[in-house]
């Protein structure tokens, strides 16, 4: 995985989509308490974007 996707102190449960267009996982970053979810979609090129912070409100 690049480093756009494996980074912090803490990963866990992936899920990837039965189309694998996203993938879906928490984790703990450097310098936080606690794991946030994060989702990254799969790119035109077959690579994985940008890591987002799925917010819920």
């Amino acid at each position: 995985m690049s480093k756009a996707i494996n980074t912090g102190k803490y990963i866990a449960h992936p899920f990837i989509a039965p189309d694998e267009s996203y993938l879906i996982w928490d984790a703990e970053k450097e310098g936080e308490n606690t794991p946030d979810i994060y989702i990254s979609f799969r790119q035109k090129d077959g690579s994985w974007g940008e890591q987002l912070t799925w917010e819920i409100k």
